[in-house]
């Protein structure tokens, strides 16, 4: 410290350094809430996305990277000999790589969503795509750190490459499940936000595809977790693609003295009605009637109805039920409940839901 420190005089050799590192400070704190609270704004205010992430990922880092910059010139203007100022400028520039990295990350993986949003309304990032972008990113931001503090990666890279083998055959049905969570991912049978049935009849929205394992909400609110490897092998039906909107089939029995043209017209107006007012509903293509098969004691009346998506199904054939009892009622439409007669006495057979 002597050779730092002689008298008072030597302390007025850190005055410059000391000055340049605070104002990097304050000029990086202003920079953060005058002109990058003024390019947020003016980001807002254009179509494109990428100005806003990049105002967004630039503007929380901006103070540490005048930090960084103050720290390296005030060590160079301070008193400290070469070797701990080459230390200083070192260990600045990985920081900054660190912090750069991070940056990267904010910036690609935001744009990355929004793209998957935009090329498919209603579908999201999944944890695994997430972690895979971060880690590419930080890994080549790790090698460009241990490079420029002047460790050698080669044998770094030939030990992993030697011992990939050994974790590989340790870790297999982890593996398993990550390639096989990649695959759904990047093939994308199914994504987030999807209405899946799977081969054993569970229901549910698909929630997150992650590292080893794809959960699923079911409609009560129940949590499906299945391995990723079982899901790529397992039939399924996604009952959002390729169009989220899907035919509602209901099945009414009408009874055989009806006026089946007062029937088709009743139940035309009462669809067109449903389909109008119903928000999950569509108009377009408009309700369908079609008279199926004759029955053991009614004409079976086949109505179709579009829906906008699988979970508008159950609101919308409420209404139709509803609608159509009170109709047929007001009509004199008979819906008759199917009889069987048995040992010559008539007994009515309940029908099934």
């Amino acid at each position: 410290m002597d050779q730092f420190f002689s008298g008072d005089a030597s302390v007025w050799h850190w005055i410059p350094a000391l000055s340049v590192l605070t104002g990097a400070v304050l000029i990086g704190f202003l920079v953060r809430l005058l002109v990058v609270r003024k390019l947020r704004a003016a980001a807002a205010r254009t179509a494109t996305v990428l100005d806003d992430l990049l105002v967004e990922a630039l503007g929380r880092r901006l103070p540490i990277w005048f930090a960084l910059g103050g720290l390296v010139a005030g060590a160079r203007l301070s008193p400290l000999p070469e070797r701990p100022v080459l230390m200083i400028d070192r260990v600045s520039a990985a920081l900054l790589i660190v912090s750069m990295s991070f940056a990267a990350t904010h910036l690609l993986s935001g744009f990355f969503e929004r793209h998957v949003a935009k090329d498919s309304p209603g579908a999201a990032v999944t944890s695994l795509s997430r972690g895979i972008m971060k880690a590419v990113i930080l890994l080549i931001g790790l090698m460009l750190v241990l490079a420029n503090l002047g460790i050698s990666i080669t044998p770094l890279l030939t030990a992993l490459g030697v011992g990939s083998l050994a974790v590989a055959l340790a870790l297999q049905p982890m593996l398993s499940n990550m390639f096989a969570g990649f695959h759904l991912t990047m093939a994308r049978p199914i994504r987030v936000g999807d209405m899946i049935t799977l081969e054993g009849g569970l229901q549910g929205q698909v929630q997150d595809i992650g590292w080893r394992v794809t959960r699923i909400i079911e409609p009560p609110n129940n949590l499906i977790i299945i391995p990723n490897n079982k899901l790529s092998e397992m039939i399924l039906v996604n009952q959002t693609l390729p169009d989220p909107s899907q035919a509602l089939v209901m099945r009414v029995g009408v009874g055989y003295e009806s006026d089946l043209d007062k029937v088709e017209r009743a139940f035309l107006e009462v669809a067109r009605q449903v389909a109008a007012e119903l928000p999950g509903a569509v108009t377009d293509p408009e309700p369908q009637v079609r008279f199926e098969s004759f029955g053991e004691s009614a004409i079976t009346v086949v109505l179709v109805v579009r829906v906008r998506e699988v979970r508008d199904r159950i609101h919308v054939s409420h209404e139709l039920i509803k609608r159509i009892k009170a109709r047929c009622e007001s009509d004199g439409i008979d819906i008759p409940v199917p009889r069987r007669e048995v040992s010559g006495e008539i007994k009515v057979i309940q029908a099934a839901s």
